[in-house]
């Protein structure tokens, strides 16, 4: 029995110790797979293998030089504005229509002559065409009749009144030949108005042996922009022969929004940039603002009187308008602060703006409460203020990279 219990004894304190050995043996693999401590933050930084985004603090995004660049990313400071905006519109120019004349012929007939070409300038007064009419004919012929009369009852006033000096005739007979005269030089008058009404004007007034032919004149200096007159073609009072406009002031019509009109004032000043050419925007002044809006494009016409002096603007070109319209004034006198409103992003359902940390490279999100919008800039009423910076370029690309929480550089 002895014998046995040693051997039980011997067995037991086998079994303690393999315990212990295999314990040992784990403890010893166990401390031998896991890095020195500092290694894992030494191969987070090895050259070769650092991202481009850290998250150190919870929304802040840093880039690296490279990601920088590729983003594009512009940080300024935000100013308050003084008490204006600026709106661009589209407009066209075109002739100022109080000073444009359709000029036609008085009578009907046929075209004898044209004598200005299309874009021809002409003066006041200046014949553009003539016209060969039985009707300027007939007038001529009549002033020519009232002139024979007056001349036979000159002559005979002056008869009576030899006559009646010699006590030949009576005094009666040299009224009635005084009257007659002064009924002669009426038809005279009456015949001459009613030949300039037609047009016609014969050399030093004389209409005998004129060819009877009524001319065309300008009635203002200007430029021909139209023109359908041609050689013997038939014509009448109604026909329009050419248009003659004074280019030197243009209208400017721009088609304004109408959530945007109500700041226009008339007289107000406007800068304009022309087609063609960009570098030379001239000043005009709105004269008129229309009081309805278009239903189609839910704009207003509104004219600028345009100065063109030189003769370098041309009606129907396409220009743009530039206003500086009054924004109201907040309450208490203060500046507005507005940003771009590429500036703000929107998330995790906030409007926020990226402001830099204090560290390179580094951003964070500033939520801020916006308010009306004025064109491509926002009002910010609280949030941040002017004087701090933010981000007015890249932003969007921020806000990717603060949603996706991991590579900041996705190329």
């Amino acid at each position: 029995m002895m014998m046995i219990s040693r051997v039980v004894h011997i067995v037991h304190l086998c079994g303690i110790a393999f315990v212990l050995s295999a314990m040992l043996v784990g403890c010893g693999r166990s401390n031998s797979s896991a890095p020195p401590e500092g290694a894992a933050a030494t191969a987070e930084h090895k050259p070769g293998g650092a991202p481009d985004e850290h998250h150190d603090e919870a929304g802040v995004v840093e880039l690296s030089p490279q990601a920088m660049q590729r983003a594009d990313i512009r940080v300024e400071p935000i100013s308050a504005v003084s008490s204006t905006q600026v709106l661009v519109a589209p407009a066209e120019l075109q002739p100022n229509a109080d000073r444009i004349a359709r000029v036609g012929p008085r009578v009907a007939g046929r075209i004898a002559r044209v004598i200005v070409s299309l874009g021809a300038q002409v003066r006041a007064g200046q014949p553009l065409a003539t016209i060969r009419s039985p009707e300027a004919a007939e007038a001529a012929a009549a002033l020519d009749g009232a002139r024979a009369a007056e001349n036979l009852a000159r002559r005979s006033l002056t008869r009576e009144r030899e006559l009646f000096e010699k006590k030949v005739s009576a005094q009666r007979e040299v009224i009635e030949a005084e009257a007659a005269l002064a009924t002669a030089e009426a038809a005279v008058r009456s015949a001459e108005a009613r030949l300039a009404s037609k047009g016609f004007s014969a050399p030093n007034g004389n209409t005998q042996g004129s060819d009877p032919v009524v001319t065309v004149t300008s009635p203002i200096a200007g430029t021909v922009i139209e023109r359908t007159a041609a050689a013997d073609a038939p014509v009448g009072p109604d026909s329009v022969l050419f248009t003659i406009a004074d280019l030197r002031p243009l209208w400017l019509t721009v088609r304004v929004p109408e959530t945007s009109v109500a700041a226009i004032r008339r007289g107000q000043t406007v800068s304009v940039v022309v087609g063609g050419m960009p570098d030379r925007p001239v000043e005009g002044r709105v004269d008129y603002i229309a009081p309805i809006v278009s239903p189609e494009t839910r704009t207003v016409d509104v004219r600028v009187q345009v100065p063109n002096r030189n003769g370098d603007l041309r009606p129907g070109t396409s220009a743009s308008a530039r206003f500086e319209l009054p924004i109201a004034p907040q309450a208490g006198g203060e500046a507005r602060v507005l940003v771009p409103r590429t500036a703000v992003q929107e998330l995790n359902q906030a409007s926020v703006v990226f402001v830099p940390t204090g560290e390179e490279r580094q951003f964070k999100p500033q939520p801020v409460t916006l308010g009306s919008s004025y064109g491509n800039q926002v009002e910010v009423l609280s949030g941040v203020k002017a004087g701090d910076r933010i981000v007015v370029q890249g932003a969007f690309t921020l806000k990717a990279q603060a949603l996706r929480g991991a590579v900041a550089d996705p190329h």
